[in-house]
C-alpha cells in the first residue's frame, strides 16, 4: 500500500475539533510562503523539501511510505529533520507537547533517513512560526535509529486493519471492473471512437482534447474507459471535474447506469459539495463552540469512517444523513471519505484552485485519471482562480466600522485607503479612467501585508456582530490579493479602474496555462472534452496541454435531417423588437405546423 507520511500520522494521531475560524481561508498557501522564507533563511547546508520514500512491512502489510521533509541539516554533528508549522495561537501557549502529530511527522522522516544512511542517531526539530507576532519558536529532540524504526512500525501496525480493508477492496474492484459491460445495448455514432481514444490515453498516460458534439454521450464515453483502465491497474483513482452542478448530476447518472448494468459493482464514488452548501447549520461557523459537528470531530471520525465505508455511493443526501447520525461535519466527512473512494466527482476547484484544491491528493501527486467535462469553460475559470481584485470602498468601509479612536488596524487601513486615492488620481488622468501596467504594485502590496496581522487580532477579539462579518470579508479579499501577488509574473497584468468615487485594483491572470499544466501533472492522464474545443491549437496552448493529442468527432445525427432557414426580412435589433414580434411569431407558427413534436424557441 502506498501511504503518504502526512496522511498516515494525521489519520492515526490527529485529535480534537475542527477550528478553522477566520484563519482557515488560506492557511495552506500562507504556510507554504512561510516555509520558503524560513528555508531560505536557513542558509547553506540546509536541504529544503527533501523527498523521502521507504518500503516497510508490518502486521502482514507491505507499505511504500513517502513524503517531503521540510528541511534536513546537520548541527553539532547530528543530522536533523526540520518540521515547520505555522500557527495562530499566542506564542506563550506554544509548547513542545501541544501537537504529538507534528513530532510524529518528523519522526517518520527521520526514521526513513536514518535507515537509508545507516545513522545510529538523529534529531527532530519542530519549528513553529507564530504568524501574527512573526515569532519563531523551536524545540529539538534526539532519537536513536532503533527508537525511530520502532515508532514507525507501531504506527503501521495500528494502520494495518485499514490497509487490509483497502487492499481487499482494490482486489474486488479490479475483478469487478474487468467484468464491467458497456451499460447500453449499443454505442451511439462516434461514441465508440471517443471511448477508444480516451482508453488509450488512460492506458498509456498523457492528455487528450476531445471535441464531441451534443448527443454523443460524452460522459459515458470518458467514464467507462477510465473505469476499464483502472480495472487493469492503470490508475488508482478517477477525478470527474465539472464546471456546473448539472454536469455533476450527469456523472452521477452515468455511475448509476453502470451499477444497473452490473449489480453488485465494486465501486465507491463520492460527490463533493461546497462547504457552505454542505453545512447542516443555518449559518456556517466552523468552531467547536458554535458547531456540534465540528466539536470533537477528529476524536470520532475514524469510527465513523469504518462504519460509513460499508456504503458505496456517497451522494450529498447520504453524506448529510451520515453527518447527522454520527454528529460530524458533512463537508469534512466527504473529504475524509474521498481517500477511500475510487471515483470523485466535484467542481474544477478541487484540482485547479490553489486555495481549495485537495492537498491530501495533489501535494505529492499519484496515479490519477482526470476527466474534465465542458473543458471550454476551464480557461476562464482558471483565470478567475488566479486573479484578484480589491476596491477602495472595501477598505474605507472596514475603517469606518472600527468606530472612533486610533489603533494599529485603523492606521494600517488608512494607509491602504490613501494609496488607493493616489491610484484613483492616476486613473482619472487616463482615457476611460482606467490603465494597465505589466508590473505588480509592489509598495501597495506591502501596505496590504501590514493589515493582515492586525485584522486577525481584531477578528479574534470581536467574534460577533455585523462589523465582524464585514471585516471578515475584507480579510478574505486581502489574503486573496496577497496570495496572487506572491505568484505575479509575466502571465499577469495589473489593471486600475476608477468609477464614481471608487477605484478597483486588479491582478489579472491572462494566461493560466502554466498553472493548469502543473495541476494536470499531478496525475497519470487527463481527458478534456466538450462540444466546443476549436481551434484545437488555441485550446492546447491555453489549457497547458501543448503535447496533448486531439480528436474531433462528427455529430451522431443524420445531417440530411438538418434544416437551416434564414428569415432575412426580419430584424432582431432591440429597437425593432415590437415591430418584428408578429413576423417572428408567424415564422415559428409555420415551422411548428410542419411537423408535430417538441420545440424550443
Amino acid at each position: 500500500m502506498h501511504l503518504p507520511v502526512r496522511q498516515l500520522v494525521e489519520f492515526l494521531l490527529q485529535t480534537g475539533s475542527i477550528d478553522s475560524r477566520f484563519s482557515g481561508f488560506d492557511r495552506a498557501a500562507e504556510g507554504a510562503r512561510i516555509h520558503r522564507r524560513l528555508q531560505k533563511a536557513a542558509g547553506a547546508g540546509y536541504e529544503a523539501e527533501v523527498y523521502l520514500k521507504q518500503e516497510y512491512s508490518a502486521a502482514g502489510v507491505d507499505y511504500l511510505i513517502d513524503g517531503r521533509a521540510d528541511g534536513i541539516f546537520t548541527a553539532d554533528g547530528l543530522v536533523t529533520v526540520d518540521e515547520i508549522k505555522t500557527v495562530t495561537i499566542p506564542s506563550e501557549q506554544i509548547t513542545q507537547d501541544m501537537k504529538p502529530v507534528h513530532w510524529a511527522q518528523g519522526q517518520v522522516y527521520a526514521a526513513i533517513y536514518a535507515a537509508q544512511h545507516s545513522l545510529a542517531e538523529m534529531a527532530v526539530r519542530l519549528t513553529y512560526f507564530q504568524v501574527d507576532e512573526e515569532k519563531i519558536i523551536r524545540f529539538t529532540r534526539r532519537f536513536t535509529a532503533a527508537e525511530l524504526d520502532s515508532f514507525v512500525q507501531a504506527l503501521l501496525a495500528e494502520y494495518a486493519p485499514w490497509a487490509k480493508r483497502a487492499a481487499a477492496w482494490a482486489g474486488a474492484r479490479a475483478a469487478s471492473l474487468q467484468a464491467l459491460p458497456f451499460p447500453f445495448d449499443q454505442y451511439r455514432g462516434g461514441q465508440r471512437a471517443m471511448a477508444a481514444a480516451a482508453y488509450r490515453t488512460f492506458r498509456d498516460g498523457g492528455r487528450l482534447l476531445c471535441q464531441a458534439p451534443t448527443g454523443i454521450g460524452k460522459t459515458m464515453s470518458a467514464l467507462f474507459p477510465a473505469l476499464k483502465a483502472m480495472g487493469e491497474g492503470r490508475g488508482e483513482r478517477i477525478f470527474y471535474l465539472t464546471a456546473r452542478t448539472t454536469a455533476r448530476a450527469a456523472a452521477e447518472q452515468a455511475l448509476a447506469a453502470l451499477r444497473a448494468a452490473q449489480p453488485g459493482l465494486s465501486l465507491k464514488s463520492i460527490t463533493l459539495t461546497a462547504k457552505d452548501k454542505a453545512c447542516l447549520l443555518e449559518k456556517r461557523e466552523c468552531t467547536p463552540d458554535a458547531c456540534p459537528y465540528a466539536s470533537g470531530y477528529y476524536d470520532r471520525i475514524r469510527n465513523v469512517l469504518w462504519q460509513a465505508l460499508d456504503e458505496n455511493e456517497f451522494t450529498r443526501p447520504l453524506l448529510e444523513e451520515l453527518a447527522a447520525r454520527f454528529q460530524v461535519c458533512p463537508f469534512e466527512l466527504g473529504l475524509d471519505l474521498s481517500l477511500w473512494c475510487d471515483v470523485i466527482v466535484g467542481d474544477y476547484n478541487y484540482l485547479f484552485d490553489p486555495v481549495v484544491s485537495l492537498k491530501r491528493f495533489f501535494e505529492t501527486g499519484g496515479d490519477y485519471l482526470f476527466l474534465v467535462d465542458e473543458a471550454h469553460n476551464l480557461p476562464d475559470r482558471a483565470r478567475e482562480m488566479h486573479s484578484a481584485h480589491l476596491q477602495k470602498s472595501q477598505i474605507l468601509g472596514a475603517k469606518k466600522l472600527l468606530g472612533p479612536g486610533k489603533g494599529k488596524l485603523k492606521n494600517a487601513l488608512g494607509k491602504v485607503n490613501a494609496a488607493l486615492i493616489e491610484l484613483r488620481r492616476r486613473c482619472e488622468a487616463e482615457p476611460g479612467r482606467t490603465f494597465f501596467q505589466a508590473e505588480a504594485l509592489a509598495e501597495f502590496n506591502k501596505l496590504l501585508g501590514r493589515c493582515t496581522g492586525p485584522l486577525e487580532e481584531w477578528l479574534d477579539e470581536h467574534r460577533e456582530g455585523e462589523a465582524h462579518e464585514a471585516l471578515l470579508e475584507v480579510y478574505f479579499a486581502l489574503r486573496e490579493y496577497l496570495r496572487v501577488s506572491e505568484g505575479y509574473d509575466d502571465h499577469y497584468i495589473t489593471q486600475l479602474a476608477a468609477f464614481g468615487g471608487d477605484v478597483r485594483a486588479s491582478q489579472l491572470c491572462l494566461d493560466p496555462s502554466a498553472f493548469l499544466d502543473k495541476s494536470f501533472s499531478c496525475g497519470r492522464a487527463a481527458v478534456l472534452f466538450s462540444a466546443t474545443l476549436s481551434p484545437a491549437a488555441y485550446y492546447k496552448d491555453i489549457l497547458g496541454c501543448a503535447a496533448a493529442k486531439c480528436a474531433a468527432l462528427p455529430s451522431p445525427f443524420d445531417p440530411t435531417r438538418l434544416g437551416l432557414y434564414c428569415a432575412a426580412d426580419v430584424s432582431t435589433r432591440y429597437r425593432d423588437r415590437e415591430s418584428s414580434l408578429g413576423a417572428i411569431a408567424a415564422y415559428l407558427a409555420a415551422l411548428v405546423a410542419a411537423r408535430p413534436g417538441n420545440y424550443m424557441a
